[in-house]
């Protein structure tokens, strides 16, 4: 990807953000959501002072995915089970920003230095993922009639129990 190689200004980064996170709300088009989880995962992971928009625009979006069990689960797992698009999203979030410096780990000497990666980078992922699990918690308590996230949250729930103790979660 392009993004991996290059700096992309602010307004580029959110543009592409945007374009990337709106295609998981829409139905049927699964070969782009997997382009486009590629392509927000790498924002995410090289622009942290974006993810809290990125992690926003996915809650802004949040109360238009369908709550059907009808094509809801189109992610495939390893095991031969489902999971939505956003639930794989968001778990490749949490995750990105740990992997994105244990690969810089190689030019490394200092094993200390390492250490102290690897360290703040693993409690950074934790910061994001009880953001995200606070915010989504936040809205299924002050739900309103239109804007339900109790449905959506309970699929989440479930995706996350498909995929715990699967090597690549």
């Amino acid at each position: 990807l392009l993004l991996e190689t290059h700096l992309l200004t602010d307004t580029a980064v959110l543009r592409v953000s945007s374009l990337g996170v709106s295609s998981f709300f829409v139905e049927n088009i699964n070969a782009l959501q997997l382009a486009a989880l590629r392509l927000v995962r790498a924002v995410f992971s090289r622009y942290e002072k974006h993810r809290d928009l990125i992690l926003e625009d996915i809650f802004s979006s949040l109360a238009r995915l369908p709550t059907s069990k009808k094509n809801l689960r189109t992610y495939r797992l390893s095991n031969g089970q489902a999971i939505q698009m956003v639930t794989a999203l968001i778990l490749q979030l949490v995750q990105c920003i740990v992997v994105s410096l244990l690969s810089d780990f190689s030019q490394e000497k200092d094993r200390e230095d390492m250490e102290m990666k690897v360290i703040s980078s693993y409690e950074l992922s934790l910061n994001v993922g009880q953001k995200f699990l606070s915010t989504f918690l936040k809205k299924c308590c002050t739900a309103k009639d239109e804007d339900d996230f109790r449905p959506l949250f309970d699929n989440f729930v479930t995706d996350l129990l498909c995929a715990l103790n699967l090597p690549e979660w």
